[in-house]
């Protein structure tokens, strides 16, 4: 028999030993669950009866956020999962029988969209006794799986929400950085940045308890790798400076270094490989990878395979080979010089090989690669250009989205 609410609030804490105490946490968590079903009942049926209104609120939300105390957006989110509860019967179900929790819940009321309405009524049962099974956090990654396979465009088809950054300067000479990354720029942008943390960790242990900084926490520790990411940028140099390029001062510029490849490891099916939307491709974070992402990174990458008995032994694991060679490079970049769309100054070193025919399907050999920076690498694959074989001049013709050439340059000198 559950314990009252009462009875529990009652328990002093510091009574119990270290078995009681864990009992006493899940005891707690399953009064929550039902004080959390019991809550968006009648939230639901407050807001079906708009019974806000004879307090003269313009919705359920505001006069949740003034009776409750709560804030709006916490308000608004309860009254969003309360009117998606309605449409997920079984979910409801489950929580009011504390089989799942809140966030159970919410990771399912993601599904309805008005998209995959069919499917989710299709999957309902499914997804509950998967959400039964598995912790919160396991089962938004289902979720997750599951909209991806039912909704590839995601909630705003045609329209991928770009990285933005914010930096606002304080009192006292101080800079506060917020800001949201893409999928990609996310996996890039953590791979180096998690490499500097790991260097600058392994120096903190190395050092002595007089050193303040061996101390740091995380939140530090992960600002100044930060810092040291610009730091070492500056001390690249200008990432498009070639050795014959002048300097600001007039005087011959130097070569830029080449620039280190982040190191990003995916778990691939051979179904993604060939474009199959039913395809598994996961980050090794265990996020999982856009369809369209994984297509440009396989243009220039490196490939491994590993044959699995069952799903969790390797019983083959073959050597690393690349898309494109160290030899195809250098040919690619004595040809094309650098990006080969007309009037793109990225020089070759920062440039991406790119397979006019997706690689596996098209061969990896040079008539049919080319050199593309990031920017227009992602257009090519969003089809915002295209690329047309010029049977005369035996080379690529960038046009626009209604096939009209772009004005081409003329073609680089033969090596």
């Amino acid at each position: 028999m559950p314990a009252s609410i009462d009875a529990l609030v009652d328990v002093d804490p510091a009574a119990l030993d270290a078995a009681g105490l864990r009992a006493h946490l899940v005891e707690l968590g399953r009064a929550r669950a039902r004080v959390d079903a019991a809550e968006a009942m009648a939230i639901a049926l407050f807001d079906e009866q708009v019974g806000y209104l004879a307090d003269g609120m313009v919705n359920a939300r505001a006069w949740l956020a003034h009776h409750t105390g709560v804030s709006r957006a916490v308000a608004g989110s309860r009254v969003l999962l309360a009117r998606r509860l309605r449409r997920m019967p079984l979910m409801a179900a489950a929580l009011a029988e504390e089989t799942v929790t809140h966030s159970h819940a919410r990771s399912l009321a993601r599904c309805l969209t008005p998209r995959t309405t069919a499917a989710f009524c299709r999957d309902e049962r499914l997804l509950v006794d998967t959400a039964m099974a598995l912790e919160a956090d396991d089962f938004d990654l289902v979720v997750t799986r599951w909209l991806f396979l039912n909704d590839p465009d995601g909630v705003g088809p045609g329209r991928e929400r770009l990285s933005e950054l914010h930096v606002s300067p304080m009192l006292g000479g101080r800079t506060r950085v917020d800001g949201e990354l893409d999928v990609e720029d996310s996996a890039e942008f953590l791979a180096e940045l998690e490499a500097r943390y790991d260097e600058l960790w392994r120096q903190d242990r190395a050092a002595g308890d007089g050193d303040a900084l061996c101390h740091r926490t995380r939140g530090e520790r992960m600002a100044a790798a930060l810092v040291e990411m610009a730091r070492r940028s500056s001390a690249a140099g200008d990432n498009d400076a070639d050795a014959d390029d002048p300097a600001p001062d007039g005087r011959p510029g130097s070569m830029a270094p080449l620039p280190r490849k982040p190191q990003l490891v995916v778990v691939v099916d051979l179904d993604a490989i060939a474009g199959e939307v039913a395809g598994l491709s996961v980050l090794d974070d265990g996020n999982l990878l856009p369809q369209h992402v994984l297509q440009r990174w396989l243009c220039d990458s490196s490939i491994g395979r590993v044959v699995m008995a069952g799903s969790s032994v390797p019983v083959d694991l073959g050597r690393l080979t690349y898309t494109v060679s160290a030899g195809q490079r250098r040919a690619l970049v004595a040809r094309d010089r650098g990006c080969i769309v007309p009037g793109c100054k990225r020089k070759a070193r920062w440039c991406e090989a790119h397979h006019v025919v997706p690689w596996p399907k098209g061969p990896t050999d040079l008539d049919n690669l080319v050199l593309l920076c990031k920017r227009h690498h992602k257009q090519v694959h969003a089809l915002a250009i295209t690329l047309q074989r010029d049977p005369v001049g035996n080379r690529w013709i960038v046009t626009d989205a209604d096939r009209v050439p772009l004005r081409q340059r003329p073609p680089p000198l033969a090596a």
